[in-house]
């Protein structure tokens, strides 16, 4: 689990171009950590034609139009953001993504991090939950998360 919470260092002519910017530095992040964790864990370095060893990354954002721009054939309006959703697209198309999900304010678990006045409870019971409990719940969520991937088709495919 990463949340940050900080100002963009460029100017953002929409709340879109501020989430798309967002996400792409947050996916390199969660690049960066998974590489690191993997080569901790296993001794072995990232190798894009072995996946069996990868940490999973799956990004929660709570912007839908974001998400429908991710999952559309169209090319997305705004110069400044076409290439960011491309180098997304390409992500999950290589696999090294493995899914980015929309869900309301009301049931992102991260926005305890980032904003005032949110329920700390659904984090809380979270971090409580034994390991075998996190599990389970994380293999449902995967397996919301591939279904909601399966409906995204890559431009040219």
């Amino acid at each position: 689990l990463y949340a940050k919470s900080t100002t963009i260092q460029r100017v953002c002519k929409s709340v879109k171009t501020a989430e798309t910017r967002s996400l792409e530095e947050g996916l390199e992040k969660a690049l960066y950590f998974s590489r690191t964790l993997q080569k901790i864990l296993t001794g072995k370095v990232y190798d894009e034609n072995n996946r069996d060893n990868t940490i999973p990354i799956h990004a929660i954002v709570d912007s839908k139009t974001l998400v429908e721009s991710i999952k559309s054939t169209k090319q997305v309006k705004g110069s400044d953001i076409q290439v960011l959703i491309a180098w997304i697209k390409e992500r999950l198309d290589e696999e090294t993504i493995d899914s980015i999900e929309w869900r309301s304010g009301k049931e992102n678990i991260a926005d305890v991090l980032t904003k005032k006045n949110v329920n700390p409870k659904p984090l809380i019971q979270l971090l409580m939950m034994k390991e075998q409990e996190q599990q389970i719940m994380f293999a449902q969520n995967a397996e919301k998360a591939a279904k909601a991937a399966s409906s995204y088709r890559p431009v040219g495919k």
